[in-house]
């Protein structure tokens, strides 16, 4: 899963900035997961689709190398420059993890459609919902490369 949150400086530090930003992708990769296929309700008004995270396969590059991009669409664009930066975080997890977030993004996407059928949440914690698993995650700072 990629995951990219937007910070703001200050008093010398960087903290998280109230709004997600959101993104978006040509990248193969990216666009293998679940939120690619299935419409997303952030796709109003944009002629690109837009959303908080993606969450994909690691079947296109199966733990070798690869080279993703997106886009950030971000709500900090008016702030003094250097005092907004972007973070993202790629995460590495057990396949129960990846079905869990891809379950919940389902969630997320069609809360809002009263024609959709009930979204089970995939679980494996017997008697309860939510998942057991584990994940790994590296961090960066993406440096905005147009100003």
């Amino acid at each position: 899963m990629l995951q990219v949150v937007t910070e703001e400086e200050h008093n010398g530090t960087y903290r998280h900035y109230t709004s997600q930003p959101l993104l978006s992708s040509d990248d193969p990769i990216l666009k293998s997961g679940l939120n690619f296929w299935e419409k997303n309700q952030y796709d109003i008004d944009s002629e690109e689709p837009l959303y908080f995270n993606f969450i994909f396969p690691d079947d296109l590059f199966n733990g070798e190398e690869a080279h993703m991009s997106f886009r950030i669409w971000s709500w900090g664009e008016n702030q003094r420059e250097g005092s907004i930066r972007h973070r993202a975080t790629l995460y590495s997890m057990e396949e129960e993890m990846y079905e869990y977030f891809q379950t919940q993004t389902r969630q997320v996407t069609y809360r809002e459609d009263i024609f959709a059928d009930i979204l089970p949440i995939t679980t494996n914690v017997k008697n309860g919902l939510g998942i057991f698993a584990g994940y790994q995650n590296a961090s960066f700072t993406i440096v905005d490369t147009d100003k």
